[in-house]
């Protein structure tokens, strides 16, 4: 099966789909208009553990929630069911996208603010909202879309063409196969974190290279209507707005925008998205929110038709963060792992990603004796070379290939599959922090840029800090500079060691008095370490698991072709729900990608 991540994810990252499961389509998305429904028959109490106590409280009052387009749907279905089982209660929900959703909850003027991205360091300053409390409530995923004049025949859409066409370079639908008719190109507003979801995917997160005088609409709705009445038009919509017969919703590269193709993690533009309080919740905030992500109402019917994905399963249990989360595909895995196969395999690459291949090398060879496989580390940068330039077998890594690694190295039909959803955190020598026990991710940003020098500046010892990175290429390094510095690497202090693996980090870390570096979470445990929280959270599985952990993505093992019989049984093991699920699995600080 295959899966690629968002992210983010956490990890978690989790996505919303055209099909509402399977082979259901998805409903046409409500009007854009406020919902206060009431009760017909009360349903039972949401979820387990700790959602249940607040969602079944005797509750009462009155909450305002605004903001994205794409989670309307969502939000309203959740809003009609809790107050059928809460009558004392009225919601109302609007729209006006994820930039007004943050705006107005950090101004106080809704009680829950919806984004399909997070609050950015510079509106929490902005909008004096430092506070914020972010919850995951759905993976949801974006899918460019057209009026059916001008496109023809064509249903597929490589990247590259979306690129041409949405930075203005591609104007006509006959330079991609289509038709003689002028593009005319439907965008978002900025602030819309559809939009910034669409940036990310096209141009690396650069808004600007959006084509210049494009119209720019507020929401999803009026994306949709425009697109409609405008021959030739294009644009790109959440995947509970897909439905719409009067739209060609496209494949791109010739995967389906599908709910099945989201969920084994092939679609390729999916993140979570939130909902947000300017604080900590009230209880009948809190108690809404734990009913939106109870496993209860996640993995409903109603849900599933939305074109979501949960952020839980149906024991809570689901990975719900950032940059790309996965539910297995519907062929069990264990099917295939289990096939008779011999042969030898090699893999190498990502030292974080190493404990965990380890584990599945060594149990897949107990189940298959004919079956050899050798696994080494290297580093991100090594797997995706050394898979790219055939001298391994798998290549793993904590980032995918870039566009330009698959020309240089020829390796554009590389398969790539999500294999752990994995985070990685800050952690130190224990002389220099002294009592100090987390940092914010100001805090960090100043240690691994080189302007904070000094453990006391954090509040530790008089002990100078010693900055050990990874080198360039790493997967590691590329997933620190994505949080502290928006994947600006070049921002990291000049001058500090650079080490190649999370192994030698370690032994430099442990070694050397003042030192911080960053590693895998499988790595955390050392007792001779110590392991920062990050803004007062906490640097483990749970938090990973809730969104709340900010370093946390996909890990990959990749084949350069498709994968062969053996190669396939053994990835079909490593993202196995019996294997992910397993305790060796959790024990290593590693997040399912299957359940």
């Amino acid at each position: 099966m295959r899966r690629f991540l968002i992210v983010g994810l956490i990890i978690t990252a989790l996505i919303l789909s055209a099909c509402g499961g399977g082979d259901t389509e998805p409903t046409p998305a409500p009007a854009e208009q406020p919902t206060t429904s009431t009760a017909e028959q009360p349903t039972t109490a949401p979820a387990e553990q700790a959602t249940e106590a607040p969602a079944m409280a005797d509750l009462s009052g009155k909450l305002t929630s605004a903001g994205s387009s794409a989670l309307l749907p969502l939000i309203q279905l959740a809003a009609t069911q809790f107050q059928q089982m809460h009558e004392g209660v009225e919601i109302t929900v609007t729209a006006g996208g994820s930039g007004a959703g943050r705006s107005q909850v950090c101004q106080g003027q809704v009680d829950i603010g919806n984004s399909d991205v997070p609050l950015s360091d510079q509106e929490k300053t902005d909008l004096n909202c430092g506070d914020a409390v972010e919850t995951a409530v759905a993976i949801q995923a974006f899918g460019p879309v057209a009026n059916k004049v001008g496109p023809g025949s064509v249903t597929s859409l490589s990247k590259e063409q979306l690129q041409g066409i949405f930075s203005g370079t591609v104007t006509n639908w006959s330079e991609v196969g289509g038709d003689d008719q002028a593009i005319v190109v439907v965008n978002r507003a900025k602030g819309s974190g559809t939009r910034k979801n669409m940036a990310n995917y096209l141009f690396d997160g650069d808004d600007e290279q959006f084509t210049v005088g494009a119209s720019e609409e507020d929401n999803n709705e009026t994306v949709l209507q425009t697109i409609v009445q405008a021959p030739g038009a294009i644009s790109y919509l959440g995947f509970a707005y897909l439905g719409n017969p009067e739209l060609v919703a496209f494949a791109i590269d010739d995967v389906a925008p599908s709910r099945e193709d989201i969920q084994n993690g092939s679609w390729p533009i999916a993140a979570p998205g939130y909902s947000i309080t300017k604080d900590a919740p009230t209880e009948l905030e809190q108690a809404f929110l734990d009913f939106v992500t109870s496993a209860e109402f996640q993995n409903s019917t109603e849900f599933g038709q939305l074109g979501f994905v949960p952020v839980v399963d149906e024991n809570g249990n689901m990975p719900s963060s950032g940059d790309a989360m996965t539910e297995p595909a519907e062929a069990p895995a264990e099917d295939t792992a289990m096939m008779e196969v011999s042969g030898k395999l090699t893999s190498a690459g990502s030292s974080a990603l190493l404990p965990l291949i380890q584990l599945a090398a060594t149990q897949f060879q107990q189940m298959h004796e004919d079956v050899e496989i050798t696994v080494t580390a290297g580093g991100s940068g090594a797997g995706r070379s050394q898979v790219c330039q055939g001298q391994v077998d798998i290549g793993n890594s904590d980032v995918p290939l870039s566009d330009q690694e698959k020309t240089d190295l020829n390796c554009g039909d590389a398969v790539e599959t999500a294999v752990a959803i994995q985070a990685f955190g800050p952690v130190a020598n224990k002389v220099g922090p002294g009592s100090v026990t987390s940092l914010s991710k100001e805090q960090l940003q100043g240690i691994f840029s080189g302007t904070v020098t000094n453990w006391s500046e954090v509040g530790g010892d008089d002990q100078a800090i010693v900055v050990v990175n990874r080198a360039k290429g790493s997967g590691t390094r590329k997933n620190m500079a994505n949080y502290l510095f928006d994947g600006d690497d070049e921002q990291f202090t000049v001058g500090a060691s650079e080490e190649d693996n999370n192994e030698t980090v370690l032994q430099t870390i442990v070694q050397a008095p003042g030192a911080i570096s960053y590693l895998g979470f499988a790595y955390l445990g050392n007792p001779e370490l110590v392991a920062f929280a990050i803004d007062d959270v906490a640097p483990s599985r749970e938090d990973i698991q809730n969104g709340s952990w900010p370093i946390a993505a996909p890990g990959y093992s990749i084949t350069k072709d498709a994968p062969t019989e053996l190669e396939q049984a053994f990835l079909d093991f490593v993202t196995s729900a019996e294997f992910q699920n397993s305790t060796e699995f959790g024990q290593l600080g590693f997040v399912p990608v299957a359940q």
